[in-house]
């Protein structure tokens, strides 16, 4: 009986860890082409990045977040103070996510894993991380990379080589 009670009110206690825990919402987004910090900073500023993560696309009409390709979202409860670690798997890709929140920063590390067709061992393996203030309320970037790809184009037995700009940025939004 003794055993009993202490597992109801062990499970108790953990629901209401969980009742007052904030939610944080952590997303990898890839631009096509170079995009300005400054910009991309003020357009997340009020947006929901739940809502705006609820695709493949992000799905807003401001141009500065239009076309971005959602890479990786989730939502965690985490509180002040807080470490998480969580493991998600989709068909042929994992992602895991570890980091914490404490004295006003969030720190997020996240490492994408993908089978690549056709092969028994072979896997793409992507890391993201971010470390920076994160106020409650406003969605902040947390990282952003700037990269430049060249790759080679073909076309009609043409092949040239193409050089791309995407950017890619690790965001998080913290709500108590």
């Amino acid at each position: 009986m003794k055993t009993a009670a202490a597992a109801i009110l062990a499970a108790i206690a953990a629901s209401a860890c969980h009742a007052f825990a904030g939610q944080l919402d952590i997303a990898v987004i890839r631009f096509p082409d170079q995009r300005d910090p400054a910009a991309l900073a003020a357009a997340l500023a009020p947006a929901d990045l739940g809502a705006l993560t609820n695709a493949a696309r992000t799905r807003t009409n401001d141009p500065s977040l239009a076309n971005g390709a959602v890479l990786f979202s989730q939502s965690i409860p985490a509180g002040p103070g807080s470490s998480f670690v969580s493991t998600t798997r989709i068909g042929n890709a994992r992602a895991e996510i570890s980091g914490s929140l404490a004295g006003g920063r969030a720190q997020v590390e996240i490492t994408l894993t993908e089978g690549l067709q056709g092969s028994v061992t072979g896997f793409e393996r992507r890391s993201f991380k971010g470390d920076a203030a994160l106020p409650s309320g406003p969605a902040t970037i947390l990282s952003l990379r700037q990269s430049r790809i060249k790759a080679p184009y073909v076309v009609r037995n043409q092949s040239t080589v193409e050089t791309s700009h995407p950017t890619t940025i690790v965001v998080a939004q913290y709500r108590p």
